[in-house]
């Protein structure tokens, strides 16, 4: 896929699609994770957690 883990500042090494609304927020732990287990029945951008 071309992602790669990245879990230095500042970011978490999480996936999250940013809430829109009232739909929960999204998150993968890990970019593997994403990859393996995203199958498109949430449409939307995912973007790399940041740390705070």
């Amino acid at each position: 896929t071309g992602l790669t883990e990245n879990t230095k500042a500042p970011y978490s090494g999480r996936w999250i699609q940013p809430n829109e609304g009232t739909t929960p927020v999204i998150t993968y732990a890990t970019t593997a994770e994403f990859t393996q287990n995203y199958d498109g029945s949430q449409p939307g951008t995912y973007v790399r957690e940041q740390t705070k």
